[in-house]
């Protein structure tokens, strides 16, 4: 990692974390709202009327609070907010300096091209991170404010740093795809086709029978948040994100190594 391109793209990068992290502390305050007695009245309502599309977002009910928050944050709400989230930091890191010329004066200093890329790739793993903490946070304030502070918060924790671990292979494929694009349009529509694709295959994966395998296709085979609830060692299948990341991203510096600006 190159310290000084990292921390100047950080700069950079400040108003937009804190608006992701304002939005991501919301969500986590709001998904604990509709853990009140009335709001849960109307969620189960709403999911015995239209059964299939609940399922489909991953709802299955809010026996306890990590279980009603499977449904409403990380059934499907947090796993596209961070694909998305990783498609647009990698437009704006690494292939919009590829097409206005920026990144060739990087270039100019004494650093290769591969440690430029990976550099970029950990702001992304940092903004998942930032978001990651925020929900779980706004869900803590959301429990002293809604539920008079009880609530099991490491299995809340487990659940939140589980989701962001297992969706780093995402943000390593965006800086692959980013990197190895010819230009910023292109990058754009293979990022969006990776997000479709990835969000495509994981709504199918919640039905029963054979679409259930559709979820293997996806970084987020990897989250088992029903068994991370109570099991912390569910947290190393989730782990394998950030190596598996690594590796995407590192395919990107090669493509970006032999590629001409």
């Amino acid at each position: 990692m190159i310290p000084s391109l990292f921390m100047f793209e950080l700069k950079q990068l400040l108003r937009r974390l804190f608006v992701l992290a304002m939005v991501s502390f919301l969500l986590g305050l709001a998904a604990v709202w509709l853990y009140t007695p009335d709001m849960l009245s109307k969620l189960r309502l709403w999911s015995e009327e239209v059964p299939f599309f609940t399922r489909l977002l991953g709802y299955a009910g809010s026996a306890n609070l990590p279980v009603h928050m499977m449904g409403v944050l990380y059934g499907f709400l947090l796993p596209a907010m961070f694909v998305a989230n990783a498609q647009t930091l990698a437009l704006r890191l690494v292939a919009r300096p590829i097409g206005d010329g920026r990144i060739a004066q990087r270039l100019a200093a004494p650093h290769r091209r591969g440690p430029i890329i990976l550099t970029l790739f950990w702001l992304v793993v940092l903004e998942a991170l930032i978001i990651s903490l925020a929900v779980f946070l706004g869900q803590v304030a959301g429990v002293f404010i809604f539920l008079g502070g009880q609530a099991d918060f490491l299995a809340l924790l487990r659940m939140s740093m589980g989701l962001m671990l297992s969706s780093l292979p995402a943000g390593g494929v965006m800086v692959w795809v980013a990197a190895a694009s010819p230009g910023r349009i292109s990058a754009m529509r293979m990022g969006g086709l990776v997000v479709g694709l990835f969000l495509g295959l994981l709504l199918p994966s919640r039905l029963a029978g054979w679409p259930r395998w559709l979820g293997s296709l996806t970084p987020f085979s990897l989250f088992k948040g029903q068994e991370l609830i109570a099991d912390t060692s569910k947290l190393l299948l989730s782990a394998l994100g950030l190596p598996i990341a690594l590796i995407l991203a590192g395919f990107g510096a090669w493509a970006f190594s032999r590629r001409d600006l």
